[in-house]
């Protein structure tokens, strides 16, 4: 018959599998967000630390230069 230790081993090893696999995507719905934010050109803060000079995207932005092309 199969041992107590490795039916405990095997079942550990599964637990752990799909512990990792559910903190990959927690991790990854974190990202999309932050993405997304980032797209509607919203400042990212991480955690409760405010940065002194707002992070700016688009137009915004302290180097835009509308006629740079032209």
């Amino acid at each position: 018959m199969i041992s107590k230790s490795l039916v405990t081993f095997v079942v550990l090893a599964i637990l752990s599998l799909l512990a990792s696999a559910v903190s990959s995507q927690a991790e990854a719905a974190m990202e999309a967000r932050q993405q997304f934010k980032r797209f509607r050109g919203e400042p990212i803060r991480f955690g409760k630390r405010v940065p002194r000079e707002p992070i700016r995207f688009g137009k915004r932005a302290p180097l835009f230069e509308p006629y740079f092309d032209y």
